[in-house]
C-alpha cells in the first residue's frame, strides 16, 4: 500500500464514528497515536507500519470483494481525496452523516 493511501486509510478509519477496532494492528496504532499531534502520528505512521502493511497484504491475497446486493446497506465504505500538495490536513469544519455528501461535494468544487 503507497504511503498515502495508508495514511489515508488510517485517518478516514480513525475519524469515523461508527467503526470499532478489533484488537490487532490498526487498534494498536490507533492507540500510541490518538493523541499526538497530525504531525507527530505522521511520523509514527512512517516508522511503525509494518504490521498494518502485512495485514493489508494478507487481505490483497484474497482478492476482490463481492458486491452486496443493491438492497443491503453498506455499512463501512468511505472515500477519501489526498492532496499530495498540501503539507497538512485541512479542517473544513464539523459535518454530520445528513450533509456530508453536499459539505464534501461544496469542497471539491
Amino acid at each position: 500500500m503507497r504511503a498515502r493511501a495508508r495514511a489515508s486509510t488510517v485517518t478516514q478509519t480513525f475519524n469515523s464514528l461508527k467503526i470499532d477496532l478489533n484488537d490487532g494492528a490498526l487498534k494498536n496504532f490507533y492507540e500510541e497515536a490518538k493523541d499526538l499531534s497530525f504531525v507527530e502520528r505522521g511520523e509514527l505512521l512512517m516508522k511503525e507500519t509494518n504490521e498494518i502493511i502485512d495485514a493489508h497484504k494478507q487481505l490483497a491475497k484474497e482478492g476482490q470483494t463481492q458486491a452486496p446486493p443493491e438492497d443491503e446497506p453498506v455499512v463501512h465504505h468511505f472515500v477519501t481525496f489526498v492532496d499530495g500538495c498540501k503539507s497538512a490536513p485541512i479542517n473544513h469544519g464539523p459535518t454530520t452523516k445528513e450533509a456530508i455528501l453536499d459539505n464534501a461535494a461544496k469542497v471539491c468544487k
